[in-house]
Formats: C-alpha cells, sequence, structure tokens
C-alpha cells in the first residue's frame, strides 16, 4: 500500500470570462464547476486507479466542498479513514483560470488542510507503518512532514518527496526522501540555478544528486524528464501529444512512479511509464477528472512506444496478483 500525506482541495474552474468587467473586478466569469482536487487527493486517487492501493491521510472542512472530496476518494477506492472532518476550519479551495495550454491557480487558501497535524498522523500511525511508500508534499505544516519521515525511516519505507512549495524544500529535508520529483520552477528555486535546456537540467540533477539526495525525477512538461542515480544520469524522452492542461500531469507522474516502484520495477523503467502517464492526463481538461485509469494508460503506451519489452512490462501491471 501507498500511503500518501497533503493536501485535500476543491478545484473551482471558472468558464467564459466575460469581456467586459463589472466596476472593479479584477476577473469576471459566466459560470464555475467546482471539482474534487489537492495535491494529495489526486496522488492518493491516481495510485488507485493505476492499479495501485492508497492510504491518504488530510484534512477538510464539514460543507459542502469536503463532501464532494470524500464521495469522489471514496468511489475510486482511495483508503479514506483519515481524512479528518475540521468542524471549524472550512475546506481549502484552489480557483483555476484556464490559460493556453493550462489552468492558472489565481487564488490558493488551504482551509482545513493546513490544520493537519501530529495530533492527526498520530491516529494513523498504525496504518501508515503498513504501507510499503509514503508521497509526501511540502504544503502540510513541518512538523507533520518530519513525523512521515520518522515513521517511513523507523519501517524502511520508500519516500518520494513532491517538493511543493519549493521554498520549504532545504536540503537537510529532501536528503532524507529515497527520491524527490521537483518540475522546472521548484528544482531552479532549490538549486539557484536557471534550467532553459536539457544541458542545464542534467546539471541541476547532478548538483542535487551531490548534495546528498538518493534520486531525482525532474519534470519538463513536452520536454520529458531528466532522471539521476549515483552518477547515472539520463534524459527521457515524452510521447509527442498536444497539451490541453497540465494542472494534473505532476501528481499523476508522482502517483505512477510510486505505483511501479511498489512492483519492484528499475527506477528509469518506472519513471519512463510515469512520462506516460502523465503526458495522457495533460490531454484532457481539468485535474482529478483529467487522471486515467491503467487500461487507458497502458493503450496509450502501445499506441506510442516502439520498444516491446517496455510495452509487455507496462501490461504486467494489469495482472492481479
Amino acid at each position: 500500500m501507498i500511503a500518501v500525506v497533503g493536501t485535500a482541495l476543491a478545484d473551482i474552474y471558472t468558464l467564459r470570462q466575460k469581456s467586459e468587467l463589472a466596476h472593479d473586478s479584477k476577473f469576471a466569469f459566466e459560470s464555475h464547476r467546482a471539482y474534487p482536487g489537492g495535491k494529495a487527493a489526486n496522488q492518493a486517487a491516481a495510485v488507485v486507479r493505476l492499479g495501485g492501493s492508497s492510504l491518504l491521510v488530510t484534512k477538510i472542512g464539514k460543507d459542502e466542498f469536503g463532501a464532494i472530496i470524500k464521495k469522489a476518494l471514496i468511489s475510486d477506492g482511495v483508503k479514506s479513514k483519515y481524512v479528518f472532518e475540521d468542524a471549524r476550519e472550512p475546506t481549502g479551495f484552489v480557483i483555476l483560470i484556464p490559460d493556453a495550454n493550462d489552468s492558472l491557480a489565481a487564488v490558493v487558501s488551504y482551509g482545513a488542510s493546513a490544520y493537519l497535524d501530529n495530533q492527526d498522523i498520530e491516529k494513523a500511525t498504525k496504518d501508515l507503518t503498513q504501507c510499503k511508500i509514503s508521497i509526501i508534499s511540502l504544503e502540510i505544516q513541518p512538523e507533520c512532514v518530519l513525523k512521515i519521515l520518522s515513521i517511513a525511516r523507523q519501517e524502511n519505507q520508500l519516500v518520494i518527496i513532491d517538493p511543493y512549495p519549493p521554498e520549504r524544500a532545504d536540503t537537510s529535508l529532501l536528503t532524507r526522501a529515497n527520491i524527490i520529483t521537483p518540475n522546472r520552477d521548484e528544482a531552479e528555486s532549490i538549486t539557484g540555478r536557471k534550467i532553459d535546456s536539457i544541458f542545464s537540467a542534467k546539471i541541476a540533477v547532478e548538483e542535487l544528486l551531490k548534495a546528498g539526495i538518493e534520486k531525482v525525477c525532474l519534470k519538463l512538461g513536452p520536454q520529458g524528464i531528466v532522471i539521476g542515480e549515483g552518477e547515472l544520469i539520463q534524459h527521457i524522452y515524452p510521447p509527442s501529444v498536444s497539451q490541453v492542461d497540465a494542472t494534473a500531469g505532476g501528481d499523476v507522474f508522482v502517483a505512477a512512479l510510486s505505483v511501479t516502484l511498489e512492483k519492484g520495477w528499475e527506477f528509469k523503467n518506472a519513471a519512463s511509464f510515469a512520462t506516460y502517464a502523465s503526458a495522457l492526463t495533460v490531454t484532457r481538461p481539468g485535474s482529478y477528472i483529467s487522471m486515467p485509469f491503467l487500461s487507458e494508460v497502458l493503450e496509450f503506451i502501445k499506441l506510442h512506444e516502439k520498444n516491446e519489452d517496455f510495452i509487455n512490462l507496462c501490461y504486467q501491471l494489469a495482472n492481479k496478483e
């Protein structure tokens, strides 16, 4: 099982921006839609959709948005025993504005997710110790991150840190993970290096490895990923797709990486599968609603991949143990 600890938020997508704004409004839209979202909720649901099993630890409010999130998680099969409900704080939200090939997060309020604390983690500890992998983002309180890292170390779990927000991603923290998965902006913030080419991305990964981080997946969007392990640094090309919305691409990448690593895959193959799953995700609008199921990813790989051995490896994920 894969533990995911972090945020569960409502994604509010604005629709049909008005050409004339009312009074002094910065933005005006004709309508909106609310969907489940938040980094941890997305990752936990994506794990299940891709054939794994996930345990989510997060906090929502006792409100309509919280009910939408919990209903979706249960429907997807996420183990939601530790999706705590806060009686005082509302469920957090993100207001997303459609852009050319993405959705811009115009406003973020973490709401109840920001109040996840170590007392909550203590309640989940028994089940957390049964997991093989822990995925942690840095949006929650730092003491919660340290608590999860402590549990993972005691249980010899593999830990993946999704280093957002990057200002919390100091080296002493990142070196306690087995794998970090920054995107371009996050890697620039962490290393202080401008990443504007595959070459500069490889240099950034090399610096992160020299700092003591075990493995790195640097996500470059349409340029694929650069992975590093020990002294080996490699660029993995993505399939060519028409990007519609990149919002959930990173979350699906982390989920796919964890599912395959739990199965015992080699790091490069796991990262390659994650690249395909992420690429398929960004061809669809939305975040939670765009995340693919395993059968869809397998068909996508079969369509784009030429390496028969890798295709056969991927199809083994569909075999129930």
